[in-house]
């Protein structure tokens, strides 16, 4: 009887109250009011409209109902401030100031109670309407309840994540996270220096709230890629802050986020800037040389075309044979005038016959007439491979369509280049093995000293054979560690004044016996003793990870030959076989750990031995073919 008496009167109130509001807004000069009611009333989104004169509800619809627990005869004519709603009322009257100042506000987050003590979150939207002269304030908002608690969820699993990623700290440049949502999961101590925002502010971010608006529109599609057909994808920023240009890899996470890689490129982009103006001086030149007589401009043509420190020539399209050529190209390929003209580049041998790169670019400059940046491949006059940018552009010179070539050397910025690669690699491995190398080893002699104590307790030798077994395995991991250890970038090597051929002679029966064992060969020829700053551990473990790397490549009956010179400034090393050659597959990576072309090998003895070349201030070098390899460490003499 209670229940049907009050839901009557409830009834009563909301026809009333509905009344109340048809009268303030004028139902007769507003003739579509019904519909906005009813429409209002059963929407699903939470809406209230607040009377601006004097902040008090006027109306709250059925979803606000349900949302915050109240009734309407506990809502309407009441302040909004007198009701125990929002969390933080101060922000509740900062916001409605700010949308009475700014007539509405979109899209801003508050924090909510609802009648019986629950805490929610919402998205509110606010506009201001005026009717009759009144202002009201209609709110509406989505309940964000779910995904508020999924981000505190979130970052109650931060901690676990920074633990994770604890050595990314370290790394020297910028690097972030982000999850399958792009909210960001970390973000290392570089990044929060380039995005000039902490750890707290950051994390929990989306991605594209953090990226400048200038880039949003060039990587935005890369990123977006990246993260849908989960590949690798490349792009270059700036960051002005820290005044340097960046690489960024974007690498797919395995849970199904990115990870973003910062490679500061900023001297190589000095490079290419200067290389760039260069060649738009050089452009300027070709397009007045085509513009211009040549015959009429002949002497001033020589002279600026002699005289320029960059690689010009001109070609014959016709046979490709040099028209002309400046005194720069003939010294860096060590070739005489005589020995050029009218002759081509196949002919002189600087370009391959089957050389399919330049075949491209002859055929690039016919269909477009000009060709800028074109790496090629060549050889100078002693067999040197030169890598060079050629730019090139079609000219009539006396009826004959030729080409005007520029040619850049950039031999050594490719070995740089490559050294950088193999360096970076090289760093991490150094710390990872720094980090942990000790750390294991210390456990795993104590291992071993009970497995020799059991051993020597034992009665059984099949039981023996067991625990010898089992040292010998923990010694051959402690040799892989003691191999880490030795990639360590701190390492410092104790160099002093030594016979480089005493420390081979110390270690010649080792390794002839070794050989022996093998039924294979070591000669060894013998050079002027000559004192260099030497570390002996560290020169032994060099040759003897290269003795048997020979040894290993070759078949029986194999010689591995040991040969000391020097010249002027340098004494070299020299340690040839005669196998079948090292791979072409991994040629450009050897040096690099985990590289090797040995069934069950780690891939560490040529990385620890370009680490020692290092440290002794020595570079190596090797030429490898079908009838062996030889490498060569030159070490600089002590002046």
């Amino acid at each position: 009887m209670t229940d049907s008496s009050g839901r009557k009167d409830d009834l009563n109130y909301k026809d009333n109250n509905l009344h109340l509001h048809k009268s303030i807004f004028d139902i007769y000069d507003h003739p579509n009011i019904d519909i906005f009611f009813n429409a209002y009333r059963h929407a699903d989104i939470v809406m209230s409209i607040l009377n601006l004169d004097d902040f008090t509800y006027v109306d709250v619809n059925d979803s606000w109902i349900k949302a915050f627990g109240y009734s309407r005869q506990e809502v309407i004519s009441q302040r909004y401030s007198a009701l125990p709603l929002w969390i933080d009322a101060v922000q509740g009257d900062q916001k409605y100031q700010e949308i009475k100042q700014n007539n509405g506000m979109h899209s801003f987050e508050v924090e909510y109670f609802s009648k019986d003590g629950k805490i929610g979150y919402g998205m509110v939207s606010s506009q201001l309407i005026t009717i009759d002269g009144h202002q009201f304030c209609l709110n509406a908002m989505i309940d964000i309840t779910d995904r508020k608690q999924t981000e505190n969820k979130l970052h109650k699993s931060e901690e676990n994540l920074k633990n994770i990623l604890f050595t990314l700290a370290s790394i020297s440049d910028p690097f972030y996270a982000v999850d399958a949502e792009w909210r960001i999961v970390y973000v290392n101590q570089k990044a929060q220096e380039w995005l000039q925002r902490d750890q707290e502010e950051l994390c929990g971010k989306l991605l594209w709230e953090i990226l400048r608006e200038p880039e949003k529109p060039r990587i935005c599609k890369q990123i977006c890629i990246a993260m849908r057909e989960r590949i690798t994808v490349n792009y270059e920023t700036f960051s002005v802050k820290m005044a340097s240009w960046f690489e960024v890899s974007v690498y797919p996470a395995r849970e199904g986020g990115l990870s973003f890689y910062f490679k500061d490129i900023t001297a190589r982009k000095k490079a290419e800037r200067a290389l760039k103006e260069s060649e738009e001086r050089h452009r300027l030149l070709a397009e007045k040389l085509r513009e211009v007589d040549l015959v009429q401009s002949e002497d001033r043509f020589y002279k600026i075309f002699n005289l320029n420190p960059d690689m010009i020539a001109i070609i014959n399209m016709k046979d490709d044979t040099y028209i002309e050529i400046n005194q720069a190209a003939l010294d860096v390929y060590g070739f005489t005038r005589e020995e050029v003209i009218g002759r081509n580049a196949v002919q002189i041998m600087t370009i391959e016959p089957d050389n399919s790169s330049y075949h491209h670019f002859i055929e690039q400059l016919k269909l477009v007439g000009i060709v800028k940046n074109f790496e090629l491949t060549t050889r100078s006059k002693t067999g040197k491979i030169i890598k060079i940018m050629i730019s090139s552009v079609l000219i009539n010179l006396d009826g004959k369509q030729c080409r005007l070539s520029i040619l850049k050397d950039i031999s050594e910025r490719k070995r740089y280049e490559k050294e950088i690669a193999r360096l970076d690699r090289l760093n991490l491995v150094g710390k990872m093995a720094a980090s942990i190398g000790h750390e294991i080893r210390n456990p795993m002699t104590s291992v071993r000293g009970f497995l020799q104590m059991f051993s020597a307790q034992e009665n059984s030798e099949e039981k023996k054979i067991y625990y010898d077994l089992m040292i010998e395995e923990l010694d051959r991991a402690n040799a892989i560690i003691t191999e880490f250890l030795n990639l360590a970038k701190d390492k410092t090597a104790d160099l002093r004044p030594q016979s480089l051929g005493l420390i081979i002679a110390r270690i010649r029966p080792m390794i002839e016996a070794e050989a022996l064992m093998r039924d294979k060969h070591v000669r060894i020829i013998e050079g002027n003793d000559i004192q260099l700053l030497l570390d002996e551990n560290e020169i032994r473990q060099m040759v003897l990870n290269l003795v048997r790397n020979g040894l290993d490549a070759m078949s029986s009956g194999g010689t591995v030959t040991i040969i000391t010179e020097e010249t002027e400034r340098e004494v070299i090393l020299c340690i040839a076989d005669q196998g079948c050659g090292i791979d072409s597959d991994i040629i450009e990576l050897i040096g690099t750990p985990f590289v090797s072309s040995k069934d069950n090998g780690v891939g560490l003895g040529m990385a620890v031995c370009y680490s020692i070349a290092a440290r002794h201030g020595a570079r190596i070098e090797f030429e490898t073919g079908s009838e062996g390899t030889a490498f060569r460490i030159y070490f600089p003499k002590i002046l």
